[in-house]
């Protein structure tokens, strides 16, 4: 109960925009994702990624960890996609509250 209390700073809206090259093509893509408080992980994240080219919306749905012992270095984000199941895991280092380090 008393992590519910506690302030959160990655909590929100977040959106990324990317270039992925598939078979030699170029894709656009752009991703809105929400990270809540949840009960089973410390954080949910709920996420939306649009293919600018094709004008698809997949859905996900998941959970951020830490990884790297208490300090947590890096922050793993678990995504499962929600029509099909397909799971997606991505590793970041773990953006310190008080560093000038971007995501990216």
């Amino acid at each position: 109960m008393f992590r519910f209390l506690q302030k959160e700073y990655l909590t929100g809206k977040w959106y990324g925009y990317y270039f992925i090259t598939e078979g030699g093509t170029v894709r656009f893509y752009s991703d809105f994702n929400y990270i809540k408080r949840g009960y089973l992980h410390k954080l949910v994240i709920n996420a939306k990624r649009h293919d600018e080219n094709s004008n698809q919306i997949s859905r996900y749905k998941g959970y951020i960890s830490k990884e790297g012992g208490y300090f947590g270095n890096y922050m793993l984000v678990h995504l499962t996609k929600v029509e099909t199941g397909e799971k997606i895991f991505y590793r970041y280092v773990y953006p310190h509250p008080h560093s000038n380090y971007t995501i990216g």
